[in-house]
């Protein structure tokens, strides 16, 4: 059964056959094939990555400040920021796999 569009609303079907909402979808009602993603990402690794990469950003602050190597150093920051806002929204996809909202603001 694929899913069915009734005055706009997206409605997919859930695990037991019936049709649910789009918008209502949870791992224990919809298969993932309809999520953002086909599996859950780990909280844990995730996590863990965030940490690495805001404790490289704080190191790399501290030796901008004290090498004063600008050019190399924004660049490098700007990076470990866009990584450290991926994971965030990883985060977020472990609570809610269903919405890419944690990506497109």
């Amino acid at each position: 059964m694929a899913t069915v569009v009734i005055n706009g609303t997206v409605f997919v079907p859930s695990l037991n056959g019936s049709l649910v909402n789009g918008n209502d979808c949870t791992p224990a009602i919809c298969s993932l094939n309809y999520a953002e993603l086909l599996y859950i990402p780990s909280l844990g690794g995730n996590a863990a990555y965030l940490t690495i990469f805001a404790v490289l950003l704080c190191a790399q602050i501290v030796l901008l400040a004290w090498y004063r190597t600008w050019s190399f150093s924004v660049g490098l920051i700007c990076g470990l920021l866009l990584e450290i806002i991926g994971y965030i929204g990883r985060l977020g996809l472990h609570a809610d796999v269903f919405s890419f909202g944690y990506f497109v603001v």
